[in-house]
Order: C-alpha cells, then sequence, then structure tokens
C-alpha cells in the first residue's frame, strides 16, 4: 500500500503503533490466541454500494464512478508490474491452483453442503475447465501481477467525486481479468450493469491495454470469481452470515457457470 500512495493511487495510509510498528500482536478478553491489530488514518465518504443494497450512486454517476475505478485498476495493475518487492515479500496466488485446484485458496466450492446434485455436478465440470483453461492462459506479466482482488463497491469509498480503494487484505498475485470480473461480479443482474461494465472498461483502457481478444474471456474469470464466494460460505458454515448468503451466492456462481460452460469461441494464443 505504501508503494501504490507511492505512485499517487489513493489508499488508506497506515498508522504507525507507539513503538512504530506497522503491526501489533494482541492478546485480547474472550478471545483465543493473538490478534493482529492495525490501523489507519480515516478516510472521508461513503460506499459505492454493497452486495445487500446493491450501488448507492444514481444510475446517471454509475458509467463515470466505474471508469475512475477501472482508471484505478489499471494504475495498480501497472505499478505492480513495474515494482520490485523486497526480498522477503510475500503473497497468496489466485492462480489456477489457487481458484481450481485441489485446494483452492478460498476452500474447496464443489463440497459445500448446501449445493444440490446438479449443482454440485456442474461446478465440479467447471472445476476442471477453468483450471485447464487458466494454465493455459499463463501467467505473462501483459496479464497477471499483483492486484487488489476484491475491488467491489463496498471497498470503495466515494468522497465527491474521488473513490479511494480499501480493504486490502485479499491483495495477491493474480489475472488482470479477475479484477475486472471481480468489480462487475455482484451487480450483473442489475438494470445498470451495462453502463457500469462499459464505464470500467473504458476506464481501464485509458490508462492500460485490454484487447478485445482477453476481454472476451471474462465469463471465464466470472465464473472462476463466483466459485470463490462458494469456498468462502464451505469454510464457514454455521456462521450467521455465511448462512445468509449461501443461497444467493450459489444462484449467482450457477448462472456465471453456466453462462461460461455454453459453447465458446477459440480461445486466443
Amino acid at each position: 500500500m505504501r508503494a501504490l500512495a507511492a505512485a499517487h493511487i489513493a489508499v488508506p495510509r497506515p498508522l504507525p503503533s507507539r513503538s512504530g510498528e506497522t503491526f501489533e500482536l494482541l492478546e485480547l478478553p474472550g478471545l483465543p490466541g493473538r490478534r493482529q491489530v492495525d490501523l489507519f488514518h480515516w478516510i472521508d465518504g461513503h460506499q459505492l454500494g454493497s452486495v445487500e443494497e446493491g450501488l448507492a450512486a444514481g444510475a446517471d454517476a454509475i458509467g463515470e464512478i466505474y471508469a475512475t475505478l477501472g482508471e484505478m485498476a489499471a494504475r495498480i495493475h501497472t505499478q505492480a508490474c513495474e515494482w520490485r518487492p523486497p526480498p522477503d515479500f510475500r503473497r497468496h496466488s489466485w492462480d489456477a491452483d489457487g481458484l481450481a485446484g485441489e485446494r483452492p485458496f478460498w476452500g474447496r466450492f464443489w463440497e459445500l453442503r448446501a449445493l444440490s446434485r446438479g449443482q454440485r455436478q456442474l461446478f465440479t465440470r467447471l472445476r476442471s475447465r477453468v483450471h485447464a483453461e487458466l494454465t493455459a492462459f499463463g501467467t505473462t506479466a501483459d496479464r497477471y501481477s499483483l492486484i487488489h482482488a476484491d475491488l467491489v463497491p463496498e471497498n470503495v469509498l466515494i468522497n465527491g467525486s474521488r473513490p479511494q480503494i480499501i480493504d486490502f487484505d485479499d491483495a495477491g498475485f493474480g489475472w488482470h481479468l479477475f479484477e475486472i470480473a471481480t468489480s462487475l461480479y455482484f451487480i450483473r443482474q442489475e438494470p445498470f450493469y451495462e453502463s457500469a461494465r462499459a464505464g470500467l472498461i473504458d476506464g481501464y483502457r485509458r490508462r492500460r491495454t485490454l484487447s478485445d481478444e482477453h476481454l472476451e474471456l471474462l465469463p471465464l474469470f466470472l465464473a472462476a470469481r463466483g466459485t470463490t464466494y462458494l469456498g468462502w460460505v464451505h469454510t464457514r458454515e454455521g456462521e450467521p452470515v455465511a448462512r445468509e448468503l449461501t443461497p444467493q451466492l450459489i444462484e449467482l456462481a450457477a448462472a456465471a457457470a453456466e453462462e461460461y460452460l455454453r459453447p465458446q469461441s477459440a480461445w486466443p494464443t
């Protein structure tokens, strides 16, 4: 985040502890083990929207907001491709194994108990296809780098016309199209989706190349993104939020999977 800020990208500013550390490990009453605690400077603004309530902005502002978000995503990817991380820098990967391997980063989504038999078969078939085609797509710098990995409306704070990105805990190595898919995933059924999609892509292309051939693969990354949310609730079965969101997440992920698995044109080389 400090490297992004040095590249003039609007992100939260970490506030060091009294001992000068970025993180402190603390034991808190009533909680087992130690907790990693960090603090950031206050950011004025309101959330762009939420999964439960949709986008907070008016329809006429959606296109421009997402264009700005697309520009910020492109700037993050360009910075990441040009940045040399410190030698001890380690982050997880949203790669083929991290999304569709034997142990995906967010959990074995196809084992979610709430899935019907048909849905389980659908996601098992999807997993095999996604892993093969992501592997074929490759991880060259024109398509893969460090990404935010959670550029959803909840994680964009708007102050006037200026958006700032928060919540970098999912940030890791991944495809740029996975970033774009994440931004669009939860608004695919909204009436303003096409405006948001067009704005996001236009904004991204103002700052970074995104070919039409690569963009044709967006259904692949939308389907892959959907499975991660199933893995998330699978590893949290029994928690109130997971129970509440599971039916909606299954419906959205199944729709993305079915759309992707329809006959498609050949992959770009």
